[in-house]
């Protein structure tokens, strides 16, 4: 019998040694690879963060007071994550504003481009029991219409947990990183926005997003109670006079040529302030689309230029309440928000409200916004004094001056935001201007007036003037194109990238466009 199972031991073994064999060169490849890539990802880091992993947090010091951040972009810092409200925050605690009884911050941000209220609520599961958090904060509402696929919580929740464990390895990064670069990015449905879908507002399926977020608020609320932990949970603000409603259909211009024409003749008598032109023809379009939110748009402008503001108002809201595609936050969802008002531990931070009391008749724009959700450093600003004067309502600091705009100034200086040290504002800019014409948004004119702001500051980068040229095509400027496009050339050096999305992404279609070729 033992030499029976002695027997049987080697033969183990054997087979063990030869598995070991089979699979050993494979292992070391794929060791190979994952530290080359590791070393490429240093070099070339991804656009957009990657979660924060793993979730680790140290033991807690002594008078340390943990603010836990939870949203999606405008929390993780889009489009600047140095001029983030958590950036402005951690820089006022630290310098202009007191904390009580000798207490220091340290802010854990989990915020994550394109997260909703869904991930939040994936996020602070993980988290809360391990951070020994004091503070939570949560900002979500943007993007809750951003997915077509419709998934219950739990399954959503394993999907993410999947992914993450995957996405440990840099070559599994690295890997997603280029099939979206050469291949979903050449997709014409993902180029031209066709892959989205709009919201009809009387549908069960739009219905059904407005009370999943409902549930997700709820839960929120909960799990701060469970946790113990004060729970300041924010409205989200929009850019409702200076953001065009997206067109449902996707692509670069309406299929209709005459309507394309009129929204084009738009455009130019506002552009000129001819606001008595614009008015008269927003009013005869509307007639004849009496439900496109894009024409209402136009509409509550022209009211705009001509200082005629409750109507300005009126159509502007309109305008971004039926947004095709809702990325800004809905009055709906702010107010499901605003509801969880007078809960014990719940402090709601009514941002929407206080961007409209700090924007000239109630209507916020690029002066408080970088694009269409995403604050401007002077909208980061707002958001970070409003939750350091929470704070002190709880008692854990302490100010008598009210955090004034010197402040911001002084926040930016420190941070290299000045035109005597160009390179963060430049890249400021092409990032609002790269949003701006991206899909499903395409908005050039704003793209444009982000291209010249960095021109100004940077009159030899190649990207802006690839960009701007890309404006051009699609503006019907050919020859002013070819020229920018040209200057662009020389100041490179070299030919373009077509396919390199994030820094001109849509260069390729523009020369399509222009019937120049794309080699």
């Amino acid at each position: 019998m033992s030499d029976t199972n002695s027997e049987g031991i080697r033969h183990s073994r054997s087979r063990l040694t030869r598995v070991l064999y089979a699979v050993a060169p494979s292992l070391f490849f794929l060791l190979f690879l994952e530290l080359v890539c590791q070393w490429w990802e240093e070099r070339d880091p991804p656009a957009v963060a990657l979660p924060q992993l793993p979730l680790d947090f140290a033991a807690k010091e002594e008078g340390e007071v943990r603010l836990l951040f939870y949203g999606g972009s405008t929390v993780a810092g889009q489009p600047m994550p140095e001029l983030g409200f958590g950036k402005q925050m951690k820089y006022l605690l630290q310098n202009d504003v007191d904390a009580t009884g000798g207490k220091h911050f340290t802010l854990a941000n989990f915020g994550m481009v394109g997260a909703s209220s869904t991930y939040v609520i994936y996020r602070m599961a993980q988290t809360l029991a391990a951070s020994e958090g004091d503070v939570l904060v949560v900002f979500t509402a943007h993007n809750e219409f951003l997915s077509n696929v419709e998934l219950v919580r739990e399954e959503y929740a394993q999907l993410l947990a999947i992914r993450e464990q995957f996405y440990r390895f840099a070559l599994v990064r690295r890997a997603q990183r280029y099939i979206n670069r050469y291949y979903i990015a050449r997709q014409p449905e993902f180029v031209e926005g066709r892959d989205l879908q709009a919201f009809d507002r009387s549908s069960p399926r739009f219905r059904g997003r407005i009370a999943l977020y409902r549930r997700n608020i709820e839960t929120i609320v909960d799990m701060a109670h469970a946790a113990g932990m004060p729970l300041l949970l924010c409205t989200a603000p929009t850019n409702t006079r200076d953001w065009p409603a997206t067109r449902g259909g996707g692509g670069f211009v309406p299929s209709d040529s005459t309507y394309a024409s009129a929204l084009k003749k738009l455009r130019a008598h506002l552009d000129a302030e001819r606001g008595e032109q614009a008015l008269a023809q927003a009013l005869q379009l509307l007639q004849d689309r009496p439900q496109d939110p894009l024409v209402m748009y136009y509409l509550g402008r022209a009211y705009y230029e001509l200082g005629q503001f409750e109507e300005a108002y009126r159509w502007l809201e309109q305008a971004k309440e039926l947004d095709p595609l809702p990325f800004r936050a809905l009055n709906s969802l702010n107010d499901i928000v605003r509801e969880q008002a007078g809960q014990d531990g719940v402090w709601v931070i009514d941002l929407d409200r206080i961007f409209r009391d700090n924007a000239p008749h109630g209507l916020p724009g690029f002066d408080l916004f970088a694009d269409n959700c995403h604050p401007s450093p002077e909208g980061n600003f707002l958001i970070a004094r409003a939750l350091i004067e929470t704070l002190q309502v709880l008692d854990l600091v302490d100010y008598d001056n009210h955090v004034g705009t010197r402040e911001l100034g002084e926040f930016l200086k420190t941070n290299g935001f000045v035109d005597s040290e160009p390179a963060l504002k430049v890249a400021y800019f092409l990032a609002n201007a790269r949003y701006a014409m991206k899909p499903p948004f395409f908005n050039f004119a704003q793209a444009k007036w982000n291209l010249e702001e960095a021109l100004k500051l940077d009159e030899n980068n190649w990207q802006a003037w690839a960009n701007l040229a890309t404006v051009s095509f699609f503006d019907d400027n050919p020859v002013i194109g070819k020229e920018q496009l040209a200057h662009a050339y020389r100041l490179r050096g070299r030919r373009f990238d077509l396919d390199d999305r994030a820094t001109h992404p849509l260069l390729r279609e523009a020369l399509e466009r222009s019937e120049l070729g794309v080699e």
